[in-house]
């Protein structure tokens, strides 16, 4: 091909090119216009229908209803009445302050029914506790038992040495001790309590007052029914006790004790009498070092 014919054909080619360039871009602009205004139709119809569905009311926001498709026929329902709570505060606004729920006569009667039932609980426990004191087929341990849960005062000043009521304990042990009814054994476990106390409460007077009792007790009365065999040694102990701990605070009864120890053992030094005296202060105190 010649060269003139050769540059013809070219520039018809980039006409034809040129032509079908401005034919392709005329055709997708009417196409996305085409489109956008099918979806601006689109976004109006969703408009109307959440207008129509939901009308605004007072104090309402169309941009905070959420709707799905099953919610298209939610405005045909019926919407149900709402049921208020009751209020608490209504009812009680209802009763007057002073309107009194039972009359004084109600309220005595009341009080009365109440200690007839704790009277008929009380009685039907002596009833009980007596039966058992006097079954003979137990034995003579178990139904002194039954004798001392006969005993209010007893009880009591138990239950009160549970609360640590130690003052009050003590007060009912002792109208136990001075009761002419209680039995020797009822004293003789009151006496005990009383101890018990006195070392919690490290109180060496009232510990050797009451154990001293205790021991006459025990060398005077039978108490065999606890194995206590009757004899004076306890209460000797106790008085020894109680000399030796108090033998460092006060020097006359260390006196006394170092010419007790020299005639009970003879002829020895009085070096060697004491020695003997200081180590019997050393194990009484030990002994009740953790009470007294």
């Amino acid at each position: 091909m010649e060269p003139k014919n050769m540059v013809v054909a070219t520039a018809l080619t980039m006409l034809l090119l040129m032509a079908m360039f401005a034919l392709f871009s005329s055709g997708t602009g009417h196409d996305k216009k085409r489109i956008n205004t099918r979806q601006a139709k689109e976004d109006g119809n969703k408009q109307n229908q959440i207008k129509t569905s939901h009308p605004p009311g007072k104090g309402s926001s169309i941009s905070s209803t959420n709707l799905s498709a099953s919610d298209n026929n939610a405005s045909a329902a019926p919407i149900p009445p709402v049921k208020t709570a009751p209020s608490f505060s209504s009812s009680i606004s209802t009763v007057g302050y002073h309107e009194e729920i039972c009359s004084k006569d109600e309220l005595e009667q009341i009080k009365k029914d109440k200690e007839a039932a704790m009277a008929e609980l009380v009685k039907a426990k002596e009833e009980w506790i007596q039966n058992k004191i006097n079954d003979e087929s137990l034995d003579i341990t178990t139904r002194e038992k039954y004798k001392l849960l006969n005993n209010q005062q007893l009880a009591n000043g138990t239950m009160y040495m549970r609360q640590k009521r130690y003052s009050d304990a003590v007060k009912q042990f002792n109208e136990v001790i001075n009761d002419e009814t209680a039995t020797p054994l009822t004293r003789y476990f009151a006496l005990e309590s009383i101890e018990n106390i006195a070392k919690i409460l490290k109180n060496k007077e009232l510990y050797f007052t009451a154990a001293r009792m205790r021991g006459k007790l025990v060398a005077t009365e039978d108490l065999s029914v606890i194995g206590q065999e009757k004899k004076t040694d306890y209460i000797d102990w106790i008085d020894e006790s109680e000399k030796l701990l108090n033998a460092k605070s006060k020097p006359e009864v260390y006196d006394r004790l170092l010419q007790e120890t020299q005639q009970q053992y003879g002829d020895i030094s009085a070096q060697r009498a004491r020695d003997i005296l200081e180590e019997k202060i050393k194990d009484r105190t030990l002994f009740f070092g953790e009470f007294i």
